[in-house]
């Protein structure tokens, strides 16, 4: 195996089924016109279809699909999009098909606590496979499900997976296969690279050869505003990632520049290195008498903040409400033991006192006009002047625990009443540059 192959592997492994199409609904009749002088719509030939690895043979779903074929065929495809890329890697095995343990784990919605205690996981097309192609890469090959949709843009979704392949094959994010899993933000941050770049890679290709079909990004937009909630964490790297890397390269053959230099933070990825700078910040949390027990942390980051915003509030609301972020952290608690968590501490570093101010008064605006269970058990502490922190959870859990602080530094007593005993530090610590920003 060689070494190019071998951290292609491991990738998969560190960001699991990254590369995929997300199951949006097809363009409508008036949105494709197919031009029959670009666009070859007769079944793929046994040639062009390479017979199912070992991967997909060891699911029965992708044994069947196997005997399937594309409406297009699928030689021509990965020669233009390696030759947009400027890579002389070897075609992928192409499966037609996506196996269902494969599409659980690429397309499932996450539901977690937290995302319920924000009302921000309701799940929609995303979750249910939508209606239109879709597909995955691994670096064990290609899976392409076409559905319901058109042979033009099956190719499109075809497109896509092969820019997948070229990242891989390329090693294009290598590098971050050093680093710790790290928080949402980070992860986010390197989803949105590497969907934003085959969607990239995607829409040049449609624009060259697929004139008539709309651009995967403009796809994209209009499924992020039409999605569930819960489905938006999903298609927001596609949309957002797209962007970024347009704004970045004239030519899919300079893609690697954008993994060369990332940004460090998803602030960073929606409005360049000046507005992404993440503030220093730390957190100490006392659960002395034992009833509560603080079990992770995370930092979600803006474009989580964002999104999460976007379930109660319109787009523009919560863009502007998000943005001016300087730091979060999310502590989960747990009173049984059990690990499961009960209650959040969402704590929030804003750039300025205004920003702080914009986001606490959308905050509350979209919590007024929420009907679930959550609502009533979350509550807004100012804890200064840009410091702001979301507890939520039982009455009980909101009722015993105090916050306070200044400057970034945060105390957050689980029970106020037990003297000071047994503390434990969380920090965030200020980003470096580049991929060494995991924190």
């Amino acid at each position: 195996m060689n070494g190019r192959r071998l951290l292609a592997m491991l990738a998969v492994l560190s960001l699991a089924f990254a590369g995929c199409t997300a199951p949006v609904s097809p363009p409508n009749d008036a949105e494709v016109a197919a031009n029959s002088s670009d666009v070859d719509s007769s079944p793929a030939s046994d040639d062009g279809e390479p017979a199912s690895n070992d991967a997909g043979d060891a699911d029965d779903d992708a044994a069947d699909d196997a005997e399937r074929s594309l409406p297009i065929e699928p030689d021509p495809v990965w020669h233009r999009v390696a030759t947009m890329m400027d890579s002389d890697a070897e075609q992928p095995d192409l499966t037609v098909g996506v196996p269902t343990a494969t599409a659980g784990q690429a397309f499932a919605t996450d539901r977690s606590t937290f995302k319920q205690a924000l009302n921000a996981s309701a799940a929609g097309s995303v979750s249910d496979g939508g209606a239109g192609p879709r597909g995955v890469t691994t670096p064990f090959g290609v899976y392409v499900e076409p559905a319901d949709g058109p042979p033009v843009v099956v190719e499109q979704v075809l497109a896509h997976e092969y820019a997948h392949a070229v990242q891989y094959a390329e090693s294009m994010f290598g590098a971050w296969l050093i680093e710790p899993t790290g928080p949402t933000d980070r992860q986010m941050t390197k989803t949105a690279l590497i969907e934003g770049g085959a969607t990239y890679v995607g829409d040049e290709y449609t624009e060259k050869h697929l004139s008539d079909v709309p651009l995967q990004s403009e796809q994209m937009r209009r499924s992020y505003e039409r999605s569930a909630s819960g489905d938006r964490f999903f298609v927001a790297p596609y949309y957002f990632g797209a962007e970024y890397v347009d704004d970045r390269l004239d030519s899919p053959a300079n893609l690697q520049t954008v993994y060369a230099d990332p940004p460090a933070n998803t602030a960073e990825l929606l409005h360049g290195e000046s507005a992404g700078e993440q503030l220093p910040m730390s957190i100490a949390v006392d659960t002395a008498d034992g009833e509560w027990t603080a079990t992770s942390r995370d930092r979600k980051g803006e474009l989580f903040t964002r999104i999460a915003l976007r379930a109660s509030l319109d787009d523009d609301a919560a863009a502007a409400a998000a943005a001016g972020w300087g730091n979060d952290s999310a502590i989960a608690f747990d009173s049984d033991g059990g690990g499961a968590p009960e209650a959040f501490v969402w704590t929030f570093r804003w750039q300025t006192s205004g920003e702080a101010d914009e986001f606490v008064a959308a905050f509350e605006d979209g919590l007024d006009g929420r009907t679930d269970d959550w609502a009533d058990r979350t509550s807004v502490e100012r804890v200064d002047d840009r410091t702001v922190a979301i507890a939520m959870g039982p009455d009980e859990f909101r009722e015993q625990t105090t916050i306070s602080g200044s400057d970034g530094s945060v105390a957050i007593d689980v029970d106020a009443q037990v003297e000071d005993d047994g503390w434990f530090r969380i920090e965030d610590r200020v980003a470096t540059t580049g991929a060494a920003a995991a924190s």
